[in-house]
């Protein structure tokens, strides 16, 4: 990726947290006008299956409206935890399934006991997240293969490992450079063609 690209995209996430803000007004409203059309509806003679509809209809808007909310408040939160490490990568995983080619080809394995946990700015840790994955995600939906990801505990911490097949082209992507920006000086990235370690403290 270009320098200006990665600026550009660097540029729109600083906007990323007005662009949340702005799009859950207009959500809203539509909740609103949805209850009271679902209102009218109700006094008159419908189908079943417009009614049925209607209901979905709500339930997606309030579900996307949550979701931005989540997303805005995750932005905010500076908190050091600790975090469940078994919590944070699931999700972490359910947004990355949103790419199709992710998902369906390319394996997944999580094997992360639930006890795990890790100390740090929560949006920092989310936002170093999500610039690993960008750097992993599309280089093996391109190709298909498989990602698994397993955790240890140590003295200091506990050490995330991501296994990748086959193995990375690029271990130089600006997107891991990003990561360990993100994360310096409490975690620590280590990229290799088959593996990406990251040493997270507790």
């Amino acid at each position: 990726m270009k320098e200006k690209d990665l600026l550009r995209k660097a540029a729109l996430g600083c906007l990323f947290k007005g662009y949340l803000h702005n799009l859950r007004g207009p959500l809203q409203a539509l909740l609103v006008q949805a209850e009271i059309l679902e209102t009218k509806l109700g006094a008159q003679e419908v189908g079943e299956t417009v009614a049925e509809g209607m209901k979905r209809l709500k339930e997606q808007i309030f579900k996307l409206t949550n979701l931005l909310a989540a997303a805005e408040e995750d932005m905010n939160r500076e908190e050091i935890g600790p975090w469940p490490l078994h919590e944070i990568l699931t999700k972490e995983l359910t947004f990355w399934q949103a790419e199709l080619s992710f998902k369906h080809r390319v394996e997944q394995q999580m094997h992360i006991p639930e006890e795990y946990q890790v100390r740090m700015p929560y949006n920092r840790l989310r936002a170093g997240l999500c610039a690993l994955f960008y750097g992993l995600v599309f280089p093996l939906a391109e190709r298909g293969g498989r990602l698994r990801l397993s955790a240890e505990g140590l003295p200091e911490g506990v050490k995330l490992s991501f296994e990748l097949e086959p193995p990375l082209a690029d271990i130089q992507s600006p997107f891991f450079s990003a990561a360990r920006e993100i994360w310096h000086p409490e975690a620590r990235l280590e990229v290799y063609p088959e593996r990406v370690l990251v040493h997270f403290p507790a």
